[in-house]
């Protein structure tokens, strides 16, 4: 099996050195400026480890078309697109640190890509340039810390705040209605986190002058979050430290920034199942409507959660 990988290595360097780029086509490298082990990759890969080149990716060369390279499996964790280009050194974010990687925005993905660029044309448009009056603004994101300094009113998706003048610049933010994911690179990619309806007088480290896009994750729903029921998650017993208000099922608390550190949590309404692993797996109980100042065993283990009535 051995000799047999190294095989398909060499021959998809082979490939390389032919110039031949069929399709899309990305070259993972052991070391820095590329030196090192190197893997030729024509297809999705959920997982590099069967390459037995997990965490080991330390330079990049994409050949052909535009790959989205991730920190964790089946492209959960920290991800980003990379064009057409060498990459001698990666983000720290990523060195040593891919798990998977796929090809985007080639032929079978033409379609997405154009609804893609739509929504952000959209968003564009109907996003900040209406809330330039904080009348009506779903998120108003300031510039400063403690809901100081300028302000930028948000009504609806933003694919690049660079458009506003306000990349990059949000230290503390009011979301007065919905759920959003607010992320670090445009078109809604890179690092996310999703929040709900709150004061943020101070942004945590992950999105602190880092947000570059945000959409609307969930809408409030007719008659007001309690009529769907809603799930007020705190970081810290007695419903102390960051709150996270959540009115729909959340299969990865990794998606939110909050994975394995709720430790107390109120329910509005409805019975929600709460889980120790991602996907609603392993240990999971199911909560009624009620205040749970202290978890216990549960305390800084949940993974995922949903309504289950």
């Amino acid at each position: 099996m051995k000799s047999s990988l190294s095989f398909t290595v060499l021959l998809g360097l082979a490939g390389l050195s032919c110039g031949v780029a069929r399709a899309g086509e990305i070259n993972l490298f052991g070391q820095r400026d590329f030196g090192g082990r190197a893997v030729a990759l024509r297809e999705t890969t959920p997982s590099l480890s069967r390459f037995g080149f997990n965490d080991r990716t330390s330079s990049i060369a994409v050949r052909a078309g535009r790959w989205e390279v991730c920190s964790d499996d089946d492209f959960n964790g920290f991800c980003t697109v990379l064009e057409r280009g060498d990459y001698p050194r990666l983000d720290p974010r990523l060195n040593e640190r891919i798990s998977s990687v796929r090809e985007v925005g080639n032929r079978r993905h033409e379609d997405n890509d154009e609804r893609r660029d739509e929504r952000r044309e959209d968003g564009r448009q109907r996003g900040w340039q209406q809330g330039q009056q904080d009348d009506g603004a779903s998120v108003v994101l300031f510039s400063e810390e403690g809901l100081r300094g300028r302000s930028l009113p948000v009504a609806g998706d933003v694919g690049t705040l660079a458009d506003a003048g306000f990349n990059d610049a949000a230290a503390s933010m009011v979301i007065r209605r919905g759920v959003w994911e607010l992320c670090s690179d445009r078109d809604f990619r890179g690092q996310c986190r999703v929040l709900g309806p709150g004061e943020y007088r101070r942004l945590e480290p992950a999105l602190y002058r880092s947000i570059t896009s945000m959409r609307i994750a969930q809408r409030d729903a007719p008659g007001g979050r309690e009529q769907r029921g809603s799930v007020e998650l705190y970081t810290a017993p007695n419903f102390g430290g960051n709150r996270y208000l959540l009115n729909q099922d959340l299969d990865n608390f990794s998606n939110g920034g909050f994975n394995d550190r709720i430790a107390s949590f109120t329910i509005s309404g409805g019975q929600w199942e709460m889980c120790v692993d991602a996907g609603f797996r392993g240990r999971c109980v199911v909560f009624g409507p009620g205040r749970y100042a202290n978890l216990g065993q549960l305390s800084n283990q949940l993974s995922s959660m949903r309504r289950v009535d």
